[in-house]
């Protein structure tokens, strides 16, 4: 059998000039974010069983959740969220 196989990739090509956001260079002793846009009901815990993990295996200090709805948030919550955070993981972003 001959043929061809297509793969379509579900994102979007980067944007080509724009700078990425500094890396950590660890986790220990940090704050990780994380934003659940509370459309899948297995995203919280998930994301638990992450933070369960980050902290045993990487010492990380704590963990702040945000919900965010499908309707988005003000830039105002964002930003009072970014300033309690080292960084963040993002459900499913869409």
């Amino acid at each position: 059998m001959t043929g061809k196989m297509y793969i379509l990739m579900p994102h979007a090509e980067p944007e080509k000039g724009g700078e990425l956001a500094p890396r950590l260079t660890a986790l220990k002793g940090k704050t990780i974010g994380f934003v659940d846009n509370v459309i899948w009901s297995s995203t919280k815990i998930t994301f638990q069983e992450f933070e369960a993990g980050l902290r045993e295996l990487h010492g990380i200090k704590g963990a702040v959740y945000m919900d965010v709805p499908s309707t988005g948030t003000d830039r105002r919550g964002m930003e009072e969220f970014a300033a309690k955070v080292d960084c963040a993981i993002l459900g499913l972003a869409n």
